[in-house]
């Protein structure tokens, strides 16, 4: 024993912990990711200065990391990788000299097999468990994804394995130099990691129960508070650098109250916060059976439990071995990702340090059957040979799990790494590129897409050539000041340089189209929204250049046969040399597939096998921009073509339901069934996991098939978005020639968009067809609406009143015909009509409270202020609570001079409407001619507390500084 201990022991603690460093160190070299990957690429973006927003978070991270900054931007992702990989290996190395350093006491078979100093593992496979623990964590598919990837959560795992290895050394050799710097490496930690505050009350209670009583000196507690507050001072670098920015004007302490608010908000809810796939009890299971094995050997356990006879001794050893058992079974199969895991129950945090705990278990308790199960001459209980036999029985099993764990692992995740970290991300950019022209302005509202894209031209050297937008962050200024410092050429500098008001959507269509003038707009993806409005979007190969709508039409262009002969092309060549790999990851396994030997033996753990989760994603890229070229070659009338496009998209994406309806439309099509056009009665319950249309559409693209189309035409009128509206029903009406209802909302956009032309063409299609459209009356009360006010833009209202009043004529007590002509007589500024066309109806109805309102109303536009109060006072004697014709008459009454009557009105709306500036305003006017200061300032007063008026609040500011006798 002695003989071990003095040439094995130094060996394991000292120099293994370096050779498995090494041996790491080499795995992480041949499997490193030479570019950005999905999992790096946040971190790429804040090194490289690619994000507009401040750091205000991190500290520690950007301080290691801060020399990489130096780096040309084509080399930071590497040099990010390689760090990441360095704190990988030296977390490993701290695990290795961890597990060599547990006491192995805890038991009463352990105090009596191992007698070194300190209780240390000396015997001859002392040096397996340091060894199969760094195997097992280093294996691990989130570790090793975080080691070979550029992330900050390797560096936190960096900081917690020091700790833990730190107060490994006190309890060796006793100095307090260990757990100052402990403390200070702690205080780094909380600083960058919001997890290392959760453990902050284990930190506190392994101090108090290292060091006992001694722990309450003051002299030590406050060096240690002294060390974590040196630490703990990273926390005012964040806001410092944020204070001293010229882009974002945010002051030193709230950018501090940022960093800590968002700290605290994720230690409190995060627990509580449930995801798709996760509840509360999955989140105290996952803790539970990583930390409960550490608590498990942290504990010097007495030899009996109260019953010291042999039975109850035997008992509670058979036990105790279950127990330990167990915990190392199961910590194994956390780390090969079961379902209770992490990475399997919807977070989007890795919690390494859960996998590293497990792995920390590992290793003690396979040292623990090493050393519990030797054969050796003890006096025993059973008789020696079955003593030997069941004890050979359990190192078997032990050196079987400790074996198969780390080649599992590696048969199971090195097929994923090579895919995250191969070329499949490298092969979309380079794609992508391939349709960019040599300069201009890049749009997109996928930040990954933006970043990726971003990287490949500085990898290539184009960077300079383009100017890059996030669209989702150009509605704030700050954005746009660091738009100026990035391209001071191009981007012009905002006028207003401390602004914080967001821009709205006006603003931003128009300094696009500004742009537009002088550099080429392209989209990196297919999308939608306002700038859409003012451009189409024609493909190229995987992007779209934005061109300027003509004049005459709401919608765009088709296709030229040269550009669709370009993009075909594109898409055989990038199916032949890009897709295999990624369809090899996302194509759904046929059914029935014989699964192999290691698949079936992941399936008999009930170990999830996975989809390469960047590969996924980028076959979601391909899919989208399948969708819609499938789209595109549908309209050119190649069905069979099409057909192909939306099945690869499906293929590329097992979730895109929009290419899955679109293909069983083609298919519909192809067999030259047209059937009726079926609105779904809930379209949002066929959005499978997503959930608005934003999501669906963001994420794969068009609708192309007649009842979804209709549904995302009216989705698009409600977001105003009135041309790709157009172009929805549009398709509907290509689809089907019997479908009314597109035709009149197509009719009703042209209308908007002042194309009276292309209205009546519609209207008169669908009078001169009457064998395929059914109207009633409500149809033909539309339609004569419709045409009335396309005479009426034409500049034809002679032509208008004439078809008017010839339907009235015609059918001259119908109420409806006559509220629909009295509409388009007032919206047209036809007055008189109006007030001609309401009396007939009034005649008809003469106590209908809404026409009388409504004939008050004409009556006040031609300044018929006493004609007004006739009907209006008739509406309020059949209602009295009808407040629209009270509010009316009131001003009315203060247009005719009537004072008290006006004042009396305005005063029974006051209590009810307390927050409507209409009323204050003429309160205010009733006070200001009778010349009662007082008043009138009172009431203008209210007026500017709740108005909104621009021009007219502007005006009652002038007359306030006159009642208050101030100089305008």
């Amino acid at each position: 024993m002695e003989s071990e201990s003095d040439n094995g022991r130094g060996f394991v603690v000292r120099g293994l912990p370096w050779l498995v460093a090494a041996g790491a160190l080499a795995i992480y070299l041949l499997t490193l990711n030479p570019w950005v990957s999905l999992i790096n690429l946040p971190q790429v973006a804040r090194t490289a200065g690619w994000t507009w927003q401040p750091e205000l978070s991190t500290p520690a991270y950007y301080v290691a990391t801060y020399p990489l900054r130096w780096l040309p931007v084509q080399w930071i992702p590497l040099g990010l990788n390689l760090f990441s990989a360095l704190c990988a290996v030296l977390a490993l190395g701290q695990l290795a000299r961890s597990v060599a350093l547990l006491p192995h006491d805890r038991s009463h078979e352990e105090r009596e097999r191992e007698k070194s100093d300190h209780s240390l593992l000396t015997i001859r496979s002392a040096w397996v468990p340091p060894v199969v623990a760094a195997l097992v964590c280093g294996l691990q598919l989130t570790f090793w994804e975080h080691a070979t990837n550029g992330t900050i959560e390797m560096f936190d795992l960096l900081l917690f394995a020091w700790v833990i290895r730190a107060l490994l050394e006190y309890r060796i050799d006793g100095r307090d130099s260990w757990l100052f710097r402990a403390a200070l490496v702690f205080g780094v930690g909380m600083t960058n990691n919001f997890a290392m505050w959760g453990f902050l009350p284990v930190f506190i209670a392994a101090l108090v129960w290292i060091r006992g009583l001694s722990f309450f000196n003051t002299r030590f507690l406050g060096r240690m508070a002294l060390c974590v507050l040196i630490g703990l001072s990273l926390y005012l670098l964040p806001p410092l650098i944020a204070s001293l920015s010229k882009i974002e004007s945010v002051n030193f302490w709230q950018a501090l109250k940022v960093n800590l608010a968002l700290q605290k908000n994720i230690i409190f809810f995060y627990p509580k916060l449930p995801t798709r796939n996760l509840d509360n009890l999955d989140w105290v299971v996952m803790v539970v059976v990583c930390v409960l094995p550490v608590l498990l050997f942290s504990i010097r356990w007495p030899s009996y439990f109260g019953d010291t006879s042999q039975l109850g001794i035997r008992l509670a050893t058979i036990i105790f071995h279950f127990m330990c058992g167990l915990c190392l079974c199961i910590c194994v199969w956390c780390l090969f990702d079961a379902p209770f895991s992490p990475r399997h129950r919807g977070y989007s945090i890795p919690f390494l340090t859960f996998y590293y705990l497990a792995a920390l278990s590992i290793g003690y308790f396979s040292g623990y059957f090493l050393l519990v199960f030797r054969n050796l001459p003890v006096r025993g209980l059973l008789p020696a040979p079955l003593v030997r036999t069941v004890n050979r029985a359990v190192l078997a099993l032990v050196a079987f799990l400790v074996i198969i764990a780390p080649v599992g692992l590696l048969l199971k995740n090195l097929p994923q790494i090579r895919t995250t970290n191969g070329p499949i991300l490298s092969d979309y950019a380079a794609a992508l590129a391939e349709g960019l022209p040599k300069s201009g302005i890049l749009l997109s509202d996928d930040a990954r897409q933006l970043l990726v894209t971003r990287a490949w031209l500085a990898r290539t050297g184009r960077l300079k050539d383009f100017v890059m937008l996030d669209t989702r962050a150009l509605t704030w200024p700050a954005y746009h000041r660091l738009l100026h410092q990035w391209y001071p050429d191009k981007w012009e500098a905002t006028t207003d340089v401390k602004r914080e008001q967001p821009f709205e959507p006006v603003s931003l269509v128009q300094l696009m189209t500004k742009l537009a003038k002088s550099y080429e707009i392209w989209y990196l993806h297919p999308s939608f929204g306002y700038y859409f409005e003012y451009f189409y979007a024609e493909p190229h190969q995987l992007v779209y250049q934005l061109k300027r709508y003509g004049t005459n039409s709401l919608l765009p262009p088709l296709l030229s046969p040269p550009r669709l002969a370009e993009n075909e092309k594109f898409w055989t060549k990038v199916a032949d040399q890009y897709l295999e790999p990624v369809l090899a990851v996302t194509m759904p396994r046929e059914p029935g597939a014989k699964l192999g030997p290691v698949e079936s033996w992941f399936k008999t753990a009930h170990l999830p096998l996975e989809q390469n989760s960047q590969a996924t994603i980028v076959g979601s890229f391909y899919s989208r921009a399948l969708n819609e070229w499938g789209i595109e070659v549908q309209r050119s009338g190649d069905l069979e073509k099409a057909a192909r496009y939306f099945e690869l998209a499906q293929q590329l994406n097992a979730d895109n339901i929009v290419a899955r309806i679109n293909q069983q439309y083609n298919q519909n099509l192809r067999a030259g069934q047209r059937a009726p056009i079926q609105l779904p009665k809930s379209v949002e319950d066929r959005f499978g996991k997503y959930r608005t249309w934003d999501e669906v559409l963001g994420e794969n693209g068009s609708y192309d098939e007649p009842g979804f189309c209709y549904a995302q035409g009216y989705t698009f009128v409600r977001s105003k978005l009135y041309r790709q509206a157009a172009q929805s029903f549009d398709r509907v009406r290509t689809f089907s020639l019997t479908d009314l209802p597109s035709r009149l909302w197509l009719a009703q956009l042209n209308l908007m968009a002042r194309l009276p032309d292309k209205t009546l063409e519609l209207i008169g299609e669908i009078r001169d067809h009457p064998e395929r459209f059914t109207l009633s009356s409500t149809n033909r009360n539309e339609l004569l609406a419709l045409e009335a006010r396309a005479h009426f833009v034409r500049n034809e209202p002679g032509l208008a009143t004439k078809i008017l009043e010839a339907a009235v004529e015609q059918s001259p007590k119908d109420e409806r015909l006559l509220v629909t002509a009295t509409g388009v007589y007032f919206q047209n500024g036809q007055f008189s009509n109006a007030l001609a066309t309401i009396n007939r109806h009034l005649k008809i109805a003469p106590d209908n409270p809404a026409l009388l309102v409504n004939k008050g109303v004409i009556s006040m536009q031609v300044n018929a202020y006493t004609e007004a109060i006739e009907p209006l006072t008739h509406a309020l004697t059949l209602q009295d609570t009808n407040y629209l014709a009270r509010f009316y008459r009131a001003i009315s009454y203060l247009r005719s001079d009537q004072m008290d009557a006006a004042q009396k009105d305005y005063e029974i709306l006051q209590p009810t409407f307390p927050s409507a500036y209409q009323i204050y305003y003429g309160l205010g006017e009733i006070s200001y001619r009778r010349k009662d200061t007082n008043a009138a300032i009172r009431y203008y007063e209210a007026y500017l507390t709740n108005s909104v008026p621009i021009e007219e609040g502007k005006f009652v500011r002038q007359r306030l500084k006159e009642l208050k006798g101030e100089k305008p």
